[in-house]
């Protein structure tokens, strides 16, 4: 599983016995769909400046870390698409 940290806006892959037990998850589901953030825009570096970032990423980040929460799951940044193997797996639960 991968989370997202709030402070540094880089990926982390956990393994199942390793995950947080808490995190914060944000939907994707409001706002203009050419807005979102994608696995790949993460590994790109597009969080990284924080004038591109996206509000919504922005926001939630900084609410989850001033309630304690380090990491976030939000399903367009945290699965890559382009990996099928990730796609099924996801709704294989």
């Amino acid at each position: 599983m991968r989370l997202l940290n709030t402070e540094t806006f880089e990926l982390k892959e956990f393994e199942d016995k390793d995950v947080p037990q808490r995190y914060a998850i944000l939907s994707h589901l409001w706002g203009n769909k050419e807005d979102e953030i994608l696995f790949r825009d993460v590994e790109n570096g597009k969080l990284k400046d924080k004038e591109l970032r996206p509000t919504k990423i922005q926001g939630c980040c900084e609410l989850a870390n001033g309630s304690g929460f380090p990491w976030i799951w939000v399903d367009t940044c945290c699965i890559d698409n382009t990996n099928s193997v990730e796609c099924v797996s996801r709704f294989a639960a």
